[in-house]
């Protein structure tokens, strides 16, 4: 008994998979939103340490070290900001794409059944494959199949 093995390369079919697209797009924005939003928050700070180089020759000592401590506690929430910023960047990150690797493991599963394939081994670019023929590549076929079924189900 001959098995059929093909190879798939993972990495080209969730990047050209369009729902990944949709994901990126959505990602995008919200990491150009967070990071307008910490720019907005970081010229404040910008702006205060403009004016105390600016005015620091004419105000009382005790008054530079009060808007010295407000500029250092203001770099403090910044930096809590920014982590903060990531930190949900990074769960936006998993929350949209995790399904999107479900996806593709599902749609892979049932192309290769449908295609009589007993084997598929899935190629990350990282040694796990370190050869396969050409000739046993579906990637395309699984890219093209995949976004269809996308396509189809946008439409619905």
């Amino acid at each position: 008994m001959n098995s059929v093995i093909n190879t798939i390369y993972i990495n080209e079919v969730v990047a050209e998979y369009h729902a990944m697209q949709d994901v990126d797009d959505k990602l995008t924005l919200s990491e150009t939103m967070g990071k307008e939003n910490l720019d907005t928050f970081y010229k404040n700070i910008q702006d205060k340490i403009n004016w105390l180089k600016e005015n620091h020759e004419n105000i009382k000592d005790s008054e530079v070290v009060d808007k010295q401590h407000e500029i250092i506690d203001l770099e403090k929430v910044f930096n809590t900001m920014k982590q903060r910023t990531n930190n949900k960047l990074d769960s936006i990150r998993f929350t949209l794409k995790e399904p999107i690797y479900k996806d593709v493991n599902q749609y892979i599963k049932n192309y290769s059944e449908e295609n009589g394939y007993d084997y598929v081994l899935g190629n990350l670019g990282n040694g796990n494959i370190m050869y396969g023929n050409n000739i046993y590549d579906i990637t395309l076929e699984v890219i093209d199949g995949i976004n269809v079924a996308y396509n189809k189900k946008r439409m619905e």
